[in-house]
């Protein structure tokens, strides 16, 4: 009954195992809207282009919903960003 038991676990061990390298389908595109923003009436809302697996571009656009109350003196806030990573995500040749 051991042996059977253990063989049983190697065999899914083994079949679990694997080291595939097939693409990976990754989204291009993002879009983020900042919570806490939103609860303090000043809801962020963030787009994210993903260009290569190293590097993104982004624009955010904030606005004030209640115009009386506006500590800002703009009530329109917007932000473009680049960004870039030092590792790679792709797969090194064997």
């Amino acid at each position: 009954m051991k042996h059977l038991f253990l063989s049983i676990a190697l065999l899914c061990a083994l079949s679990t195992f694997s080291q595939e390298t097939t693409e990976k389908n990754i989204k291009k595109n993002e879009i983020k809207i900042n919570l806490l923003y939103f609860i303090l009436d000043f809801p962020e809302i963030t787009y994210e282009r993903l260009l290569t697996d190293q590097t993104s571009l982004g624009v955010s656009v904030a606005f004030s919903i209640d115009n009386n109350n506006s500590e800002y003196n703009n009530n329109v806030e917007n932000d473009g960003k680049y960004n870039f990573s030092l590792i790679s995500n792709t797969p090194l040749p064997p």
